[in-house]
């Protein structure tokens, strides 16, 4: 590469040189070799700097196979995302994906108890405006694609792959570097960040970007996301397409609106050459080169060259020559050139100043020559064969493969045993790099061409007249000689200079259009694009679940629910327990009677199958559905069994005369043991008022606990006491215990009271309980609480009383999964607010404004309308 900064360096120096000396070509790739040497030569060095230069220009341009060895392109896309303010600017020519550039990241929001639920990443793409975007994005590996779906809080696109339950867990969004203001959804959401705000200046001119969104979920997330965008790049000027430089169409060089997507290996070229810009600035490449210097003729052809339609075993067709690739602008252009040449069997010269361009097969000689056309007073130079390091016989190459998320792949080899046989039987591989090349076929046409062209061994340094003064570089010229056994074989002019005299000094070397041929039914070989995503086990469905109806029977063997039986294998391994689902044969699949968990057992030594009976209410003689799911402890993915249709068995439950025998037979049967276990406590505290001395008084035990910071006070304290005392001539006796705890921070604070208090004597026998609740929030203060009491008024045994007494402003019930509030107690009125009842004893039922009136205790209905 220095070699070459060096010939540029000459060539601009001296190229004034050009107005007063013979007309000199130079070789391909921008060399510009012969020409410098020759007219900075003179007298009898000339000769001998003729021939280094034209010896410098075959070796420059011996192909593909031997550039392939000192590549300098980058040979794959950019795995990871990249962070950090150094990195090159790059854009996107053609088709390719990236990683991006991290640009902002930020958490936001819940979802339900979730807090920090959403992350945002804002991912840069390309530093100049790209064309679009395609609806697939790789996210750690595994291909995915943006939906249609948009998210109406601004998110963007969900992706399919993260969608569970209705519900996205990623969505993506992307800006094609044209917009003019900031993303909405993260100025909404950081707009006010106190550590990194997104603030209105953070547009992105010019710079495609990516905004994505995650929703926290363990099965998508373990992770910061691994991503990879798809990217239609740059839009691109287009000579066959400009009706005023030689093509037909509305393309202008001068207005980029005009342009468009391509991934056409030459129209990446052309741009490159005159330079990629950006609303008026210079980005990469060449600088202010007018389109004169780039003849339209030559480039078009080998536009036309690159979109020509291959035929595909698979059937279709694809273009010939396609690309992509991402661009760091810290690259040398010459060597991306170079890489989007090796993608089309292309080759680039630089003739006195003129670009010019070849894609594919060469074309046919535009001049032919004999032996007797050949000066006899040169030098006639022959190179039969190139060293054994440039010899190949066959070669295998990787590219970015899309089909497996961009990795590097490796085409099929090409191999050829007729040429290990006349290599003695050696094989001798080049391996090459097509980092611009995405298509397999595409690199095996290119692999075919590169071999064959390579074993065309002959070279030769031949002395023309000076009608072969208007050649050059690229052209293709054919050659009949009886001395070497030539008939009409064709040449590729790969430098061209002239002597005084008007002599040409051409080099040439074999080449034969019939290397480039292409028959898929024979050439193409098969190839497989592997999956590279994430290997995830297959949803499993619930095999062998079964549902029937069942008996809930109590002690006595008596029927008195009906229930529902399910059953399922007993044998399957990572599962943790089963959940079941019921509903009412006609109720939608969300209004559920029943959705809970059974346990599962070891699979070791369960049962199987395995039975078990639902305890939950079910209506008898009723027709339900029911469907279970395997819950694992690895957190794979299962799936519900079918539902399936269970009739409850004709149980009375609806019998509560049985119910109510069998709760008055509990209840007494608790009562006994409760009188049982009062009575014992009541020895017990006799036993140790006899062991104490005769003596009054009161005697207490306290233990307190208390701590204070600032306007914080939180304390607790519980006193134990008893006492004796005479009032009036009459002995009284107490004991109690009470508990107290208050927490407070300045004007709000909460108590708690639970006090147990009895007292005997001067006519009283009272037993009273107290537990109360209260909350305080400066002059307001809400309470609840109940008391317990019991005892005989004035001692009189013919005056018991018994109060369970509540203060609450509601009344809840609950079993652990279901929470009713059944009653309400508003305005004096205790009202029932939800009741199943199976026997109503009543004198008289009316409604609220007393229209309607049922009066049972007189067998009378009355119904009035005002």
């Amino acid at each position: 590469m220095k070699m070459r900064r060096l010939f540029r360096l000459a060539f601009e120096t001296f190229s004034w040189l050009l107005c007063f000396v013979g007309v000199a070509h130079a070789g391909p790739l921008f060399a510009g070799i012969a020409s410098v040497f020759s007219f900075i030569a003179g007298g009898s060095f000339v000769g001998n700097l003729i021939g280094i230069a034209i010896t410098t220009a075959l070796k420059i341009g011996i192909g593909l196979l031997t550039r392939g060895k000192n590549s300098k392109q980058q040979s794959g896309i950019k795995t990871d995302i990249q962070t950090g303010g150094d990195n090159p600017l790059s854009f996107i020519v053609g088709a390719y994906a990236t990683a991006g550039q991290l640009e902002y990241v930020n958490t936001y929001g819940n979802d339900g108890d979730t807090p920090n639920a959403f992350i945002t990443f804002v991912v840069s793409l390309s530093d100049i405006p790209v064309s679009g975007f395609t609806n697939t994005i790789w996210v750690n590996g595994e291909k995915c694609t943006i939906s249609g779906d948009v998210d109406p809080s601004g998110r963007g696109n969900g992706v399919t792959e993260f969608l569970k339950d209705g519900k996205y867990y990623m969505f993506v969004k992307f800006y094609d570097g044209t917009q003019t203001v900031a993303d909405a959804h993260c100025r909404a959401k950081f707009g006010s960040d106190p550590d990194r705000p997104f603030t209105a200046d953070m547009i992105g001119r010019g710079v495609a970007y990516a905004v994505v969104t995650c929703r926290f979920n363990r099965k998508f997330f373990t992770g910061i996301p691994q991503m990879r965008f798809e990217v239609n790049g740059v839009k691109l000027y287009n000579p066959a397409k400009d009706s005023t430089n030689g093509g037909s169409g509305l393309h202008r060089w001068n207005d980029p609106t005009t342009w468009e997507f391509s991934k056409n290996n030459a129209v990446v070229n052309y741009n490159i050459t005159r330079g990629i810009y950006y609303d008026g600035t210079w980005i990469f490449g060449g600088q202010n080169l007018p389109a004169l210097l780039l003849p339209s003729a030559s480039w078009i052809a080998a536009i036309n060259e690159c979109d020509a339609a291959i035929s595909l075993v698979a059937g279709g067709t694809e273009p010939q020559y396609t690309c992509g690739y991402e661009v760091n602008v810290d690259q040398q252009p010459l060597d991306i050139i170079e890489a989007f040449l090796d993608g089309c069997s292309g080759r680039m010269y630089e003739i006195g100043g003129y670009y010019k361009i070849t894609a594919g097969a060469p074309a046919a000689a535009v001049y032919s020559f004999t032996d007797g056309d050949i000066l006899a007073t040169e030098d006639l130079t022959f190179d039969p064969f190139p060293g054994l390091e440039q010899t190949y016989n066959g070669a295998h190459a990787s590219y970015p493969e899309p089909g497996e998320g961009w990795a590097a792949k490796d085409a099929p080899p090409y191999l050829v045993p007729d040429l290990e046989a006349a290599d003695e039987g050696r094989r001798l591989l080049a391996n090459l790099q097509f980092a611009t090349t995405t298509s397999n076929t595409q690199v095996q046409r290119l692999l075919k061409a590169a071999v064959e062209a390579n074993r065309k061994f002959r070279r030769h340094i031949i002395p023309l007249p000076p009608e072969a003064w208007l050649l050059e570089p690229g052209d293709v010229v054919s050659w009949s000689s009886t001395r070497e056994g030539y008939t009409t074989k064709d040449f590729l002019i790969s430098a061209i200079t002239g002597k005084v005299g008007m002599v040409q000094i051409v080099s040439v070397q074999e080449i034969d259009a019939a290397d480039y041929d292409w028959t898929p039914g024979t050439d193409e070989k098969p190839f497989s694009v592997g999956y590279v995503g994430n290997v995830n086990p297959p949803v499993q469905t619930f095999t062998g679940f079964a549902a029937s109806p069942a008996t809930l029977f109590d002690n006595d063997g008596t029927p008195r629910a009906p229930s529902i039986a399910v059953n399922y294998p007993g044998t399957m391994d990572d599962v943790q327990s089963v959940r079941i689902q019921v509903k009412i044969a006609t109720a939608p699949d969300t209004d559920l009677t029943f959705d809970g968990t059974l346990p599962y057992g070891d699979p070791g030594t369960n049962d199987d199958p395995l039975t078990a009976i639902i305890n939950a209410t079910f209506v008898p003689k009723t027709d339900y559905k029911v469907r279970g799911k395997l819950v694992p402890y690895s957190g794979r993915e299962t799936d519900w069994s079918d539902w399936l249709d269970v009739t409850t068995t004709d149980v009375a439950i609806s019998d509560a005369r049985n119910d109510l025998a069998h709760a008055q037979a509990d209840l007494i049967a608790f009562y006994t043991q409760l009188s049982a276990e009062l009575q014992a406590t009541r020895d017990r505290l006799s036993q140790l008022a006899l062991a104490v001395a005769q003596t009054g008084g009161r005697i207490a035990k306290d233990n307190y606990a208390a701590v204070k910071l600032g306007n914080a006070f939180a304390a607790a304290s519980t006193e134990l006491f008893a006492s004796i005392d005479e009032i009036d001539g009459q002995l009284v006796a107490q004991a109690g215990a009470i508990t107290d705890v208050q927490a407070s921070v300045g004007l709000v604070s909460a108590d708690g009271l639970f006090q147990l208090v009895v007292s005997a004597g001067a006519g009283d026998v009272v037993s009273r309980l107290t537990a109360q609740v209260r909350a305080t929030t400066g002059d307001a203060w809400v309470d609840a609480g109940l008391i317990m009491e019991a005892g005989f008024t004035g001692g009189n045994p013919a005056l018991p009383f018994s109060n369970y007494i509540i203060k609450a402003s509601n009344f809840y019930v609950t079993d652990g999964t279901n929470t009713h509030q059944p009653m309400v107690y508003s305005g004096g009125v205790l009202k029932l607010n939800i009741a199943d009842v199976n026997i109503v004893n009543a004198g008289l039922i009316q409604g609220p404004t007393s229209g309607l009136k049922i009066d049972i205790d007189n067998e009378f209905i009355s119904i009035s309308v005002p």
